[in-house]
Order: structure tokens, then C-alpha cells, then sequence
């Protein structure tokens, strides 16, 4: 018997969900990023530019961090955590776990 009321109808639907939207994402990335250029202004444009870089660098590495050790980002959220799960009406299950 489960710990958590299952419901097998949404359930399949979450799943139908997660497949359609990987499907959809897969074919936006393809267009974005291996389609044609239909606008020949386009053709010219770089990458990135310096300054673009400049600001995206931080960002990726910060997300990398994140990514490899994110102990640090979870330790700064607990308290809110704690206090959000309290008040919540799931503490019984939470505890049993």
C-alpha cells in the first residue's frame, strides 16, 4: 500500500505531458539552433558580443557551481524551507519519511 494517495489518471497525464514537451523542446531546439536563416539581415550576426560575454560568463559558472556542488545554495534555504514545510498541512507524512 502507498504512503501518498496515487492517482494512476494523473499520473499518466504528468507522463503525457513530460513526453509531449520533450518532443516540443527537441523540435524548438532544432529550428533555433540548426534551421535555416529565412531573414537575410541575419546572416552577419556574431555569436556573442564582448560585453555579452562579460555578463554571460558569471552566470554560466555560477550555474555550474551550482550544478557540481549546490550543498552551499541548500544550506542558505533550509530555514525558509523548514518554516515553509511547518506550516504546511503534509508534516505527518513528512515525518514518517
Amino acid at each position: 500500500m502507498p504512503s501518498a494517495p496515487s492517482h494512476i489518471a494523473w499520473a499518466a497525464l504528468a507522463a503525457l505531458g513530460i513526453i509531449l514537451n520533450a518532443g516540443y523542446f527537441l523540435w524548438l531546439f532544432q529550428r533555433m539552433f540548426f534551421g535555416n536563416i529565412d531573414n537575410p539581415k541575419n546572416e552577419g550576426l556574431r555569436d556573442l558580443k564582448p560585453r555579452e560575454w562579460a555578463y554571460m560568463t558569471p552566470l554560466m559558472i555560477l550555474a555550474l557551481w551550482i550544478g557540481i556542488y549546490p550543498k552551499p545554495f541548500f544550506e542558505m534555504t533550509n530555514s525558509i524551507v523548514d518554516a515553509i514545510i511547518g506550516k504546511s498541512d503534509m508534516v505527518p507524512f513528512l515525518k514518517r519519511h
